[in-house]
């Protein structure tokens, strides 16, 4: 793994195509440890101190993946969820942050899966570049 190899964080609802554990095990090998994924029986089970903690330990860039609009399960998860990235963005531009460094995608086509919202998504967090929260991470400084 280079150096700067951004990594990302990525909450899901288990509810989307292709986001079995086999598959989950599969993504994060295929990135070698630049991507964490964590399922979501609903994505309205997200907390904005998830992405808080990931951004602050692990990762450039954190996103959560939501069922289609109108189609979640157990009724409003996705769209309380979305909220929540929100406040979470906001915070994150208050404390000198980008606001992008948070992010919700809401699944629209039944036929993505989940490897491919998280190859998307790895390329969003390369646009930003590393996170200034983890210096140490790309001088090769131990500190």
């Amino acid at each position: 793994m280079s150096s700067r190899e951004i990594k990302i964080t990525v909450f899901y609802c288990q509810h989307i195509p292709g986001s079995t554990e086999v598959d989950r095990q599969d993504i994060e090998r295929r990135w070698a440890g630049s991507v964490k994924c964590y399922p979501l029986p609903c994505s309205g089970r997200f907390e904005q101190i998830h992405m808080l903690k990931s951004l602050q330990e692990f990762s450039d860039a954190v996103y959560l993946v939501t069922c289609p609009d109108g189609q979640c399960r157990y009724f409003d998860g996705n769209t309380r969820a979305e909220k929540r990235v929100a406040h979470t963005q906001r915070l994150l531009s208050e404390i000198g942050l980008e606001h992008e460094r948070a992010g919700v995608l809401v699944t629209h086509n039944g036929s993505v899966t989940l490897t491919e919202h998280v190859e998307a998504l790895k390329g969003r967090a390369s646009l930003l570049g590393p996170s200034g929260v983890h210096p140490d991470r790309y001088t090769g400084s131990d500190g």
